[in-house]
């Protein structure tokens, strides 16, 4: 009797671990693929830290741009966790092939990047991420991006692997896949804008690659006129918005930009410019004056009153002339 008191309680006095309940956050999902290597989207879901499933519609054109927003996946409840797996397949109109794979996502490092703020360009006030950007690259690269009104951040990337696919699900009446690749390309795609052969091997790696490696450098820039706010896109699909022009002093260790926009204001003057760098140029420059171990600048020169201005890349002995760079407003 006194040990089966004894026992009642032990019994009584236990107390059971609680279920920590996991946080969640407003989030929308969409894809992205460079514009010159369009893909197909055969299959997605994510696979939600709680246990979760958020499908992915599958779309036959997907081209929009390396890290872009695409048309997004209004599924699910609005507050949800972040995923813990992605699972997905895709067929590479321009390789012909299918990739695929299922991925484990850093819960961890999502959580952590996902709080975080970024300064948004419209309002230069402090704005949060709202989706998240899948996007498919050639050889199987998949990069994933968290996007808001602030900009753009690569939380992960992976290589999926060539899978075997049912090929005749995907090409439906054609004859083979070559001729089914290169009618929807020429249907759907400006002329000229897709190459569908001849491409040699940095092209189909560039965004798995040199897209990817990071540089030591920083902005210089010059004007006729203060400057009062810097947006600056990568090659690896972020973006990010400095409110005040970047100290020169201010270095990066981050891939390097394919874009920038400079706003100027000075009393009722006021605008901005857009510089597209040339991807062969720039890098062939960077790596000429040190590669990625050596420090080096991006000097841009802007003149108010002709509305245009030059780019340079260089280090402290030498500098370079980026003489391809193109500006728009």
């Amino acid at each position: 009797m006194q040990m089966a008191v004894a026992l009642l309680l032990l019994t009584g006095n236990c107390k059971f671990p609680q279920k920590t309940k996991m946080k969640t956050f407003e989030w929308y999902p969409t894809t992205s693929a460079p514009k010159e290597y369009p893909v197909r989207l055969l299959s997605a879901s994510l696979h939600l830290a709680d246990g979760g499933l958020v499908g992915i519609q599958p779309k036959a054109m997907i081209a929009n741009g390396w890290g872009e927003l695409g048309a997004v996946s209004l599924v699910g409840e609005d507050l949800k966790t972040l995923p813990a797996e992605l699972e997905v397949q895709w067929f590479s109109y321009t390789e012909r092939k299918c990739y695929g794979g299922r991925f484990k996502l850093d819960q961890g490092k999502l959580t952590e990047e996902f709080q975080k703020k970024m300064i948004a360009p419209a309002t230069d006030a402090p704005a949060v991420f709202t989706h998240l950007v899948i996007g498919f690259a050639p050889k199987g690269g998949i990069s994933l991006w968290f996007n808001g009104e602030g900009g753009t951040k690569e939380v992960s990337h992976f290589t999926a692997a060539e899978v075997q696919f049912d090929m005749q699900a995907i090409i439906g009446t054609y004859p083979n896949v070559e001729v089914y690749a290169t009618d929807v390309i020429a249907r759907n795609r400006p002329a000229g804008s897709v190459k569908m052969s001849g491409h040699t091997a940095d092209d189909f790696m560039k965004w798995s690659g040199r897209y990817r490696q990071d540089y030591r450098w920083h902005w210089a820039i010059t004007a006729t006129v203060p400057t009062r706010g810097v947006l600056a896109h990568y090659f690896n699909g972020e973006e990010y918005y400095w409110p005040q022009t970047p100290e020169k002093a201010t270095s990066f260790t981050h891939p390097l930009p394919d874009a920038v926009t400079v706003r100027w204001g000075d009393g009722s003057d006021s605008g901005s410019k857009t510089l597209h760098f040339d991807d062969a140029e720039l890098f062939a420059a960077f790596d000429k004056l040190g590669g990625a171990g050596k420090e080096a600048g991006i000097l841009l020169e802007l003149n108010r009153v002709t509305r245009t201005g030059k780019t340079f890349v260089q280090n402290e002995t030498s500098i370079i002339e980026l003489k391809n760079t193109k500006f728009s407003d």
